[in-house]
């Protein structure tokens, strides 16, 4: 079987609600929605802070990707 993010998405949902925490879907839940969690996405900044903290021994290239990655994944346009 090979990981796709579909499975990786699904899984990490599960488990998350198996630790009791409540699970949106990301599009309804994004600045401008009627469930918005936040009102802007400069959570996003905060976030990629942290990836570049939590994993400074990293390559760039590695932390550069992940970056990519969830902007793709939550829709954030680079400013």
């Amino acid at each position: 079987m090979s990981l796709n993010k579909s499975i990786l998405e699904n899984s990490t949902l599960t488990w998350f609600g198996e630790l009791d925490y409540a699970i949106g879907y990301g599009p309804h839940i994004v600045p401008g929605e009627l469930e918005a969690e936040r009102n802007s996405f400069g959570a996003m900044v905060c976030l990629c802070a942290a990836i570049q903290w939590l994993n400074s021994a990293m390559p760039e290239e590695g932390r550069a990707t992940i970056k990519r990655c969830l902007m793709v994944h939550f829709e954030v346009r680079p400013a």
